[in-house]
């Protein structure tokens, strides 16, 4: 009976001590947590890539005085924001807060994947703590137009007017999603690129531009090659006729087999992004592809 008691004693000291200890522990103490949801990626003018991800604290604690201080994106430069660290607030458990942000992508191939990082610090019961998010983000791949036996791709920044490609216009391309002014002027910032063709002239090539332009100021005039083709390039300024507002384009002439293909570029003189239209416009020239 002694050994009974001894045996019965000990059990319930057993029983007792492993539930105390897990009262105790850490394992019942409330936590935060932070994740990243599916990320979004869109590119824009001057090869800028604008990621926007949700961050959720999957805790079980609210996260006071969140804050993010630092973004990386591979070796892409930060565009904004501009200033880091940036004040979040306070997260509750469940709860989730946008992170938008803008890298310059140069150098980055479009179609592969990079690793975004987002880096920040929190409170939880008067401590200061840190967290990190990280998710893969594909760079946007270019979207290609093909109409009238040739192909080019459409330049980040710009987009296709498909309400002229449907109806059997030309190729036009703008960074301000077709909304041109009164009168079918461009729009402060706005710059179009304009690919057509005609049946090739049976007079001189330089004749023919010459008589096109008649009117507008020819600044200097080149040969380039395109698509393995030789082709005449062509800088003029064009007056509007309202006040002392100027076009400055620029016009490819390229022949090929019976056709002669003319891309132009548009924008107001003076205009601050004059060297990135110009880039921009190369890249549509550069991508240029002859289809049968």
């Amino acid at each position: 009976m002694r050994c009974s008691n001894y045996f019965l004693k000990h059990l319930k000291l057993y029983i007792v001590v492993p539930l105390v200890l897990l009262a105790g522990s850490s394992l019942f103490a409330q936590t935060a947590f932070f994740t990243a949801g599916a990320p979004s990626a869109v590119s824009g003018a001057g090869n800028t890539l604008s990621i926007t991800v949700q961050v959720s604290n999957s805790g079980t604690a609210a996260a006071s005085s969140v804050i993010i201080t630092s973004m990386q994106f591979s070796t892409a430069s930060l565009i904004s924001p501009s200033t880091l660290p940036v004040s979040v607030g306070d997260i509750s458990a469940a709860s989730s807060f946008q992170v938008n942000v803008s890298f310059n992508a140069t150098g980055l191939a479009a179609g592969s994947k990079y690793l975004l990082s987002i880096h920040g610090t929190y409170v939880l019961n008067g401590n200061t703590l840190g967290f990190s998010v990280n998710r893969y983000v594909s760079v946007p791949v270019p979207q290609g137009v093909i109409s009238g036996g040739i192909q080019v791709t459409v330049p980040s920044g710009f987009q296709v007017d498909f309400q002229v490609l449907t109806l059997q216009g030309p190729i036009t391309l703008n960074n301000f999603a077709s909304q041109y002014e009164h009168g079918g002027f461009l729009p402060s910032g706005g710059a179009d690129v304009y690919i057509t063709s005609i049946t090739l002239p049976t007079r001189s090539l330089n004749s023919f531009i010459t008589s096109e332009l008649r009117g507008a100021t020819i600044t200097s005039t080149g040969t380039i090659s395109i698509a393995g083709a030789s082709a005449t390039e062509v800088f003029f300024t064009d007056p509007l006729g309202i006040g002392t507002s100027t076009y400055k384009e620029i016009g490819v002439y390229l022949p090929h087999g019976n056709k002669l293909y003319k891309l132009y570029l548009h924008y107001n003189a003076g205009d601050p992004s004059e060297p990135l239209f110009l880039t921009t416009f190369q890249q549509v020239l550069n991508s240029l592809q002859f289809k049968s």
